[in-house]
């Protein structure tokens, strides 16, 4: 069995990226989710993971977790507390 029997067809991972977008991944948030899952392109998923890949794709929580920049260490970055005026 080649790799093109187990991998998914171009229309299905178009299908991918169009459910992680239209959720509101970025494109590297969803390249990250592809990474994480050991894919490097979305073309590779495996048929045996793909429902699994779609249904993380939908899930709006994921997305927002994965669009962050993974070098950042805070969502919000910190910032010095400060009087209020006139005191």
């Amino acid at each position: 069995m080649s790799d093109l029997d187990t991998t998914i067809s171009d229309q299905q991972a178009a299908r991918f990226w169009a459910i992680a977008l239209e959720t509101g991944y970025t494109r590297s948030g969803a390249q990250r989710l592809l990474e994480a899952s050991g894919y490097e392109e979305a073309e590779h998923i495996d048929r045996s993971d793909y429902e699994d890949l779609c249904e993380m794709a939908g899930d709006e929580e994921l997305a927002f977790q994965y669009n962050r920049d993974p070098d950042t260490k805070d969502l919000f970055p910190s910032r010095p507390e400060s009087s209020p005026p006139g005191r």
